[in-house]
């Protein structure tokens, strides 16, 4: 059941992309977090854990040029489970992975604009949103 799924703009037409960006995250007050913050689509599963279907995937790689996995940041634990879950989903289905830096001690994007604040929160991901090599 992925959560947020409505709310995705529809698509324009057969050759143009619905937006640029996904992002795959854990939470639906991390979907609309995102999206209100950023204005990019998000959307998630029930947990970290869930395989999505490839069909699923597939249909969603042909909305959107880049598909990014924005799990949580679990950096207070021994083994940060949010990092381990968006590495493997992101390296089986050609994803690109992103993190939320440890020094920011802010477990998701909605925990980062909370105790960051939604414009430092916004830099932040589209930062590293432009960071990344395609």
């Amino acid at each position: 059941m992925w959560q947020g799924v409505e709310q995705l703009p529809n698509k324009k037409n057969l050759r143009e992309f619905d937006h640029d960006y996904l992002i795959i995250t854990k939470s639906l007050k991390d979907v609309m977090s995102i999206y209100d913050v950023c204005g990019i689509p998000a959307i998630s599963l029930q947990a970290e854990s869930v395989k999505p279907k490839l069909q699923i995937i597939n249909l969603l790689k042909e909305r959107f040029k880049t598909i990014f996995v924005l799990y949580d940041n679990d950096y207070d634990k021994e083994t940060n489970w949010g990092r381990e879950f968006g590495l493997k989903l992101a390296e089986e289905f050609g994803l690109v992975q992103l993190e939320i830096n440890e020094d920011l001690e802010s477990k998701d994007f909605s925990d980062l604009v909370k105790n960051h604040n939604k414009f430092i929160a916004k830099e932040y991901l589209e930062n590293n949103i432009k960071e990344i090599p395609f």
